[in-house]
């Protein structure tokens, strides 16, 4: 496709995806480099984690499917908050492409019916995010921008990786900006996502957010706390949740579609 061979085996459905491995995606991704890195499977040796598929596609021929189960963890994930699967996910970077400064992000979400909400846990559906590296403040992750899947609809928080100067705990940018709202029927259909943004830790940044060609989102000034050049917000794609009680969410299954 497009000059591009595809690796017949990851259109395999019993193919499991390896962590930290790089894979060559099949279409064209313009600046974003030819290649996206697995970050997170959980378990690993799942194939259903992540998956290529030809059914439910936005563009070309395949999209990615990520599904996450009950109180499925791996890694680090699996000793963070009170007991084993108060987090995990399946998560996907394109971790070589170092955008600083102004940018154009475009990407499309299908989010089937059955998958919904867990709250009061919480489902991250898509982060920009800079390496632990370039925070400041220690526990105070930069990320300027992210997507949740939230009982209202999808919304838009940050965490521009500041401290609070008395109380020390994180500070919070944007909160709770639903993007897109329940009333929409958002679920069953492909969304696609514009990004225009300017990463920067001064006035001149911004972000500005389109939905199928609607304004949905803008924000205007800093929205970090330091700008990196060697360690800039990375476009990842995740079913990440937090939060889970081991009860009442070991048998969650969400499944989300990534594309174009």
């Amino acid at each position: 496709k497009d000059g591009k061979q595809v690796n017949d085996k990851y259109l395999d459905s019993e193919y499991s995806f390896v962590p930290d491995s790089k894979i060559r995606w099949s279409e064209p991704t313009g600046n974003l480099t030819g290649k996206y890195e697995i970050l997170f499977l959980t378990p690993a040796k799942t194939p259903y984690a992540h998956a290529w598929v030809n059914d439910i596609v936005r563009d070309g021929d395949h999209a990615i499917r990520l599904e996450l189960r009950g109180l499925e963890c791996n890694r680090f994930d699996c000793t963070r908050g009170s007991f084993r699967g108060w987090a995990g996910r399946t998560e996907f970077s394109f971790s070589d492409a170092k955008l600083t400064g102004e940018n154009w992000f475009r990407w499309s979400v299908y989010i089937p019916e059955e998958t919904d909400h867990i709250r009061p846990a919480w489902t991250m559906i898509t982060q920009f995010k800079t390496s632990t590296k370039a925070e400041v403040h220690d526990d105070c992750p930069i990320m300027p921008f992210y997507l949740l899947l939230e009982p209202q609809g999808i919304i838009v928080r940050s965490e521009p990786g500041d401290i609070h100067p008395i109380g020390g705990y994180c500070e919070n940018g944007d909160r709770d900006k639903v993007v897109v709202s329940n009333s929409e029927n958002f679920k069953g259909r492909w969304l696609d996502f514009v990004l225009h943004s300017n990463w920067s830790d001064t006035d001149d940044g911004f972000m500005n957010l389109w939905v199928n060609g609607r304004k949905r989102y803008t924000h205007q000034g800093a929205n970090l706390v330091r700008a990196s050049n060697q360690y800039p917000p990375i476009m990842r794609f995740p079913i990440y949740n937090g939060k889970r009680h081991p009860e009442r969410d070991k048998d969650n299954k969400q499944v989300i579609y990534y594309d174009a």
